[in-house]
């Protein structure tokens, strides 16, 4: 059996059943991320003047890796990352008349008067922030800070796809002269059960140009799980002319356009016969649109977001 999903109570003896299995594999990733949450919640918690509630991490984006090829095949978990957090109040909220009802009241937080516990604004006596902190507030802040998508496609809108646009786009030196880009791309996944999205690169061996990424003809058994469709750059700009120097052979242009190409479509309907799944999508950015495309060719284009 290569993947095991289930869903479990929200105890603590349903989580320590469920350790005691998964160590029996040795797969300590998970563990060790739901471990971190809980001593973020707990360290939220000490912070507080008055018990309000917790953050809870109601969506989550998923990295996974693969190696090896057929029955070899291994993924692994290697990153699980928070990217929507909901304040949850449990029992009445603390201060004012407008707690009753186990909601913060109108009245404004107050900070401690010995300067043990953090200050908050928030109403109703201090609410703690996030466990994580908002990228978007730092000093370098990522470009979809600035330039969030807000298309209507639920996978280009997603915050965790927009950070992996992003760093497909760096990875693809679109700063650099074209003949030093390469194509870079992967796996988008979703899980069935919480329906939070994912994303697995595809194997470093698979050779890279500035005009294509060649993937073994046995590609199809690098799939990770839940497989949704896949997202790959072309790295130019519109207008650029690939031609000079000639990176694309006969596939170039003196004046590159957005879009996609039967390579492309190709690549998509083999992953949608081999799933049996034709609503799986590929998806192309380069450095003014975002493409989507169906195993039919039907195709829906996206000014520059996210990246």
């Amino acid at each position: 059996m290569r993947v095991v999903q289930c869903e479990i109570p929200d105890s603590e003896l349903a989580e320590a059943l469920l350790e005691e299995q998964l160590r029996k594999f040795g797969k300590n990733t998970w563990l060790e991320s739901r471990q971190e949450q809980m001593q973020n919640k707990q360290i939220v918690a000490e912070g507080t003047v008055s018990a309000l509630g917790e953050w809870v991490c109601t969506q989550y984006f998923i990295t996974v890796v693969c190696s090896g090829s057929g029955d070899q095949t291994t993924c692994s978990i290697t990153d699980i990352r928070c990217i929507n957090y909901e304040l949850e109040y449990e029992g009445p909220g603390g201060g004012g008349d407008g707690g009753g009802d186990g909601g913060p009241s109108d009245d404004p937080g107050e900070c401690d008067p010995q300067g043990t516990q953090p200050c908050y604004d928030g109403p109703g006596g201090s609410i703690p922030p996030p466990p994580e902190p908002d990228p978007c507030d730092g000093s370098y802040p990522p470009a979809w800070c600035s330039n969030k998508c807000e298309t209507g496609n639920d996978i280009v809108d997603n915050i965790g796809m927009q950070e992996t646009f992003e760093y497909l786009y760096n990875k693809s030196n679109f700063n650099l002269p074209i003949d030093q880009r390469s194509e870079q791309g992967g796996w988008i996944i979703q899980d069935p059960i919480s329906n939070d999205f994912g994303f697995s690169e595809f194997p470093e061996e698979w050779p890279r140009s500035p005009c294509g990424i060649d993937p073994p003809g046995n590609f199809l058994d690098y799939l990770p799980p839940n497989v949704i469709g896949f997202v790959h750059t072309h790295p130019f700009f519109e207008g650029e002319d690939t031609t000079d120097p000639d990176v694309c052979g006969v596939g170039g242009s003196t004046s590159y356009e957005s879009g996609t190409n039967l390579d492309d479509v190709n690549f998509l309907a083999l992953i949608a016969n081999h799933l049996s799944d034709y609503s799986v999508k590929g998806f192309v950015i380069d450095g003014d649109n975002i493409v989507t495309v169906t195993p039919w060719a039907d195709i829906n284009l996206y000014n520059r977001c996210g990246y």
